[in-house]
């Protein structure tokens, strides 16, 4: 008989074991898809030119003209006859940057003021040529990313799941986010492993690790200020709504809140402030209005001089003709909503606790951040968020059981 359940017990933990192998061998090979893609096929986008412009332009360059010539020969020499054509005559707003430097230099502040990726590839240059650094970049950062999701899966003993996480990161576009020349892998890299430090932790005060990559990321790319101003505001809000849900008064919890979560998430929102207007004050930015419009209503072709005046109509259509297009052409939107749906049906908020419901509202209020403030349909844009509440997800499949409370029998007299 013992015998019996000694293999009965076994059967399921080989299972569970032989499906971590299979689970975790799926995600490496998804992994080297990634890596050779991006030796093989790396992506040829417009973005390369301006920010080896920029990169010129920081090493002393000033004249348009020079400014110009370099960066279409540096990305020139890196892309195949026809990827070139393509970045030089693949519409009229190409055609009109690759005839005239000056119109091309007024592109610039807008990649500028991603000041921290602009002197990082500027430092690197002296190791390779611009586009060949900001390739590196991207792959390092991109598998350094998955590198910390697995990691992240196995600390919170989920790695059994890696496998199913595939898929989300496929529909993100991972395979071509690694090639790719923008700051946008390296940020999600320093943003996921912002908060995985937290949801492996398991603490609602966020380790300094934690707020350091925040805050290099922000310098990497200021609008995620987002980021570091909504962390402190989403814990706060997580420990209070589990204190709430266990009964403690509304004002009582908030308080608690605040003492649990500690005053250094908040200062670091104060240095992301900081970073944030050292990286405008530099460049002459045409501001978040002018940068909209170009964006979402009219293409300039030349930026000198643009400042046009902001009309709440020609506002709210674009961020509707955005999430439209959003629902339509990305497959992570639908991802998201799904995932959303699944929270709903499957998931107790009380189960959560105070740490994972503030990494839950941290989601939340990135994406509906970044859809009323700029919203960029692109996944490259949403991959770190998507990441984050995959960990949640995970944590919360392999938490604890809550013991069940067991009613006393109730005591007859005789």
């Amino acid at each position: 008989m013992a015998t019996e359940t000694a293999v009965t017990v076994a059967a399921p933990i080989q299972a569970r074991v032989i499906a971590t192998w299979m689970s975790v061998a799926i995600y490496l090979m998804f992994c080297g898809v990634v890596l050779l893609n991006a030796v093989a096929r790396p992506v040829a986008n417009w973005d390369a030119l301006a920010y080896v412009a920029s990169v010129v332009r920081h090493q002393g360059e000033t004249r348009p003209a020079v400014i110009h010539e370099n960066a279409y020969g540096a990305v020139a020499r890196a892309v195949t006859p026809d990827q070139m054509q393509n970045l030089r005559e693949g519409n009229a707003y190409r055609r009109a940057q690759a005839a005239d430097p000056a119109a091309f230099v007024s592109m610039l502040p807008m990649y500028e003021v991603k000041g921290g990726y602009i002197w990082l590839v500027s430092a690197l240059s002296r190791l390779a040529d611009p586009v060949s650094v900001m390739r590196a970049l991207s792959l390092a950062a991109t598998l350094a990313m998955l590198a910390t999701l697995l990691l992240a899966l196995w600390r919170i003993g989920a790695l059994h799941l890696a496998g199913l996480v595939v898929p989300p990161l496929a529909a993100l576009q991972v395979i071509d986010l690694a090639s790719i020349s923008t700051p946008d892998p390296l940020v999600a890299a320093l943003s996921v492993g912002a908060t995985a430090l937290i949801v492996t932790g398991r603490s609602a005060r966020p380790p300094l690790a934690s707020l350091v990559l925040l805050l290099l990321a922000v310098a990497i790319r200021p609008d995620m200020l987002v980021a570091t101003t909504g962390l402190p505001v989403a814990l706060v809000a997580g420990c209070g709504c589990a204190a709430w849900l266990e009964g403690n008064r509304p004002g009582s919890a908030l308080k608690a809140a605040f003492r649990t979560v500690g005053l250094a998430p908040w200062l670091a929102a104060l240095a992301g402030f900081g970073i944030y207007l050292v990286a405008k004050a530099g460049v002459a930015h045409p501001g978040w209005w002018a940068h909209f419009n170009f964006t979402f209503v009219t293409q300039q072709e030349n930026m000198t001089g643009f400042a046009p005046a902001f009309e709440w109509r020609i506002y709210v259509s674009a961020v509707a003709r955005a999430i439209l297009r959003l629902l339509r052409d990305e497959t992570w939107s639908w991802i998201a909503l799904a995932i959303a749906l699944s929270a709903v049906l499957f998931m107790r908020i009380r189960d959560l606790g105070p740490v994972l419901i503030g990494l839950v509202i941290f989601v939340i209020w990135n994406l509906a951040a970044r859809m009323i403030a700029f919203p960029l349909p692109d996944a490259r844009i949403a991959t770190p968020i998507l990441i984050t509440l995959l960990m949640v997800a995970g944590a919360y499949l392999v938490r604890p059981a809550r013991p069940v409370p067991t009613q006393q029998p109730v005591q007859r007299a005789s």
